[in-house]
């Protein structure tokens, strides 16, 4: 009877450490089920694979990215499209992680069109993207009240930094398609590492990138014609979000 007593009082006791320890873990790199939900101008700068890249680099195991762009999509397709399709619908529920971009900084029904694509999540964490020229308050300030555990991957306020100084190992021309618009692959390669920092809470010197500078996309666009000199301009880059995020 002591015996089962003793027993029954060790369980106890136990229970919060046992229930603090899956919620550490959830929040501390675990979560395997990513989705990206953006616009045009996120396919073009593919952060979705270089994020993805990254996952495998860091050691993050058993991991799956999704994304879905449509040219010109508000976070109000999105919505529509829960209610629609119901592959989606499912996406977004199993989502662990959940990062947006609204396109062309719209805010007047943001915070409407996110509430209702959540009300078929799973309590997910959730990421505002910012791309350069978007400034993270145009969606900060509307979802301080109504979703204040947001993060936000602030490429804005980072690339912006990087480009200022007279050194700046890239221009703005570096960072966008021919159209001046479009992020390219180059420009996705630094969201990526905001968005991980982001996502597993982690500071961008901690995160490791080598071997991105493979992959043929990064090439276009950069000052650079060799493989050695992509490298040095991407640890340049990494050095700079290293300085500049939040």
């Amino acid at each position: 009877m002591k015996r089962t007593v003793a027993f029954l009082l060790i369980v106890c006791l136990c229970l919060p450490f046992i229930s603090c320890e899956k919620e550490e873990i959830k929040g501390d790199g675990v979560m395997s089920d990513i989705l990206f939900l953006g616009d045009d101008l996120m396919e073009t700068s593919m952060v979705y694979e270089y994020f993805e890249e990254l996952c495998r680099i860091n050691g993050k195991e058993g991991l799956t990215v999704h994304h879905r762009t449509v040219e010109d999509a508000r976070m109000y397709t999105y919505a529509d499209m829960c209610k629609q399709d119901k592959d989606f619908r499912k996406l977004v529920k199993e989502a662990d992680v959940i990062l947006f971009q609204e396109g062309s900084a719209e805010t007047a029904t943001t915070v409407e069109s996110v509430t209702k694509i959540l009300e078929y999540a799973n309590d997910p964490l959730v990421v505002c993207i910012s791309y350069y020229g978007y400034p993270r308050w145009m969606h900060r300030n509307i979802f301080l009240e109504s979703h204040p555990d947001f993060r936000y991957a602030d490429s804005n306020t980072v690339i912006g930094g990087i480009l200022t100084p007279e050194d700046s190992p890239v221009g703005y021309e570096h960072l966008y398609e021919e159209d001046y618009r479009h992020p390219n692959e180059l420009n996705g390669f630094i969201v990526s590492l905001i968005c991980y920092s982001k996502v597993y809470d982690v500071k961008p010197a901690n995160i490791k990138w080598q071997g991105i500078e493979e992959k043929q996309g990064l090439m276009v666009g950069t000052p650079c014609t060799t493989a050695a000199e992509l490298a040095e301009l991407l640890s340049e880059l990494h050095k700079g979000v290293i300085k500049h995020i939040n």
